[in-house]
């Protein structure tokens, strides 16, 4: 017999109204008083998270708004927040179009929940009305009726609780009422803390809130790094670079054929002892293992990039992957290309990923509870493979984890040697 697991969070909360949002008549808090032994969230550094009343725990990565109905939204800020109103208005419009064109690029703007999945097992089922939905990526700044509102440093009596609920202090929330399974709209609220003065940090933090609410997972891309508030405390030259950003040049959603992926080595000399690069996407050759410094005749004073590039595709629904693995030195313009067949790992169970809705699906007659995404392929990893160069075979396995990971075994020495984006450490 199956169970139905559900989680309850927060149940003492009721239904809260956007109708005066600073003064909610009919939402019942307990006083925070009563979270006095949590420890002072002031204490610790935290990332943004997604907060949900009692309801199946599968339905709390689900995205907010599915249809075509026009979603109004709000804003409201603190008189001392860095950025005016104006400012944030264009902030909020600018960030929510970023996600329109990140959708648009994966193709998952016009797909719709039900059917087209490319294991036919999962096209026999559809939404309870019979009407099939996408992702609804219609807002409007309006603050009549509006179901969204953005509160920048400025808090109520929900966000108070939530926060002093989490075990860390958040840099930003995104709240939402109980999943409705029958509008698929959802009122919500996203917080942003008045933390720093930087346009880019604020953005990068609106991001990662606003993709909660299209369905994002913690790291399933970029800007929804789990240690969001981690990231955000360090000064690094290499990750400033990309603040404000949905995806960089070494983690992406998807890899995408012809378009390399930055790669970094995990064997050699530790970063602390080698001399920077001036290029911040190559890395010092004495990060590189001795036995692939002597095989391809690297430059001890030199510097390379690794890239990772899909070539193209074969056999059956083209699970078969070809790549390309690619070692360029900066100064010596050496290149030396890695080229590999790589199929899905055996023994794995195949799941659907990406932004989607848990709810109940019509099966024929039956009703079930299912998970169903935009994204109508199953995951790029894990694979398994071989690369060759010349006459050495490097058995390879890649993987996901914060971006891609790449185990290769290098038979000379007989040690595996690992790739990984420079967010995975």
């Amino acid at each position: 017999m199956k169970y139905l697991i559900f989680a309850f969070i927060l149940t003492s909360f009721k239904a809260y109204s956007f109708e005066g949002i600073f003064n909610i008549p009919d939402l019942e808090l307990p006083s925070i008083s009563d979270f006095s032994h949590i420890s002072d969230p002031d204490d610790e550094i935290g990332g943004g998270w997604i907060g949900n009343g009692g309801d199946f725990y599968q339905t709390s990565q689900n995205i907010w708004f599915l249809g075509s109905e026009t979603i109004n939204y709000c804003i409201e800020s603190s008189k001392d927040y860095p950025l005016s109103e104006s400012e944030l208005r264009l902030l909020v419009k600018e960030s929510i179009g970023d996600w329109k064109a990140f959708f648009k690029k994966y193709g998952l703007d016009v797909k719709k929940i039900a059917g087209d999945f490319k294991r036919p097992r999962f096209n026999f089922l559809n939404f309870v009305d019979g009407k099939n939905r996408g992702i609804n990526l219609y807002f409007k700044y309006n603050c009549k009726n509006a179901k969204l509102t953005f509160f920048f440093g400025r808090e109520n009596k929900l966000i108070t609780t939530y926060k002093k609920l989490a075990t860390e202090h958040p840099f930003g929330l995104a709240i939402r009422k109980s999943y409705n399974h029958k509008s698929f709209i959802n009122q919500g609220v996203v917080w942003i803390a008045n933390f720093s003065e930087k346009r880019e940090k604020i953005k990068h933090t609106l991001l990662h809130e606003l993709g909660h609410i299209l369905g994002m997972k913690h790291n399933s891309v970029f800007v929804m790094e789990e240690n969001l508030g981690e990231f955000l405390s360090k000064d690094n030259k290499f990750r400033s670079n990309f603040l404000g950003q949905i995806e960089t040049d070494s983690w992406w959603y998807r890899i995408l054929k012809d378009k390399p992926l930055i790669l970094s080595s995990r064997r050699g000399r530790r970063p602390h002892m080698l001399v920077a690069c001036p290029d911040v996407t190559f890395k010092n050759n004495n990060r590189l293992p001795r036995s692939v410094l002597k095989m391809f005749k690297l430059g001890p004073n030199d510097c390379h990039r690794i890239s990772l590039t899909l070539i193209g595709s074969s056999g059956r629904r083209n699970i078969k992957k070809r790549y390309e693995l690619k070692i360029e030195e900066l100064v010596s313009g050496k290149l030396f290309t890695m080229n590999g067949v790589f199929s899905p790992s055996k023994g794995v169970r195949p799941h659907l990923s990406g932004p989607g809705v848990f709810t109940q699906f019509k099966a024929g007659n039956r009703l079930v509870w299912k998970r169903l995404t935009l994204d109508k392929n199953l995951p790029d990893f894990p694979k398994t493979g071989v690369f060759s160069y010349r006459n050495v075979n490097f058995a390879t396995k890649m993987t996901s984890h914060k971006g891609v990971v790449i185990e290769m075994y290098l038979p000379m020495v007989n040690r595996w040697w690992t790739l990984k984006t420079v967010f995975n450490r």
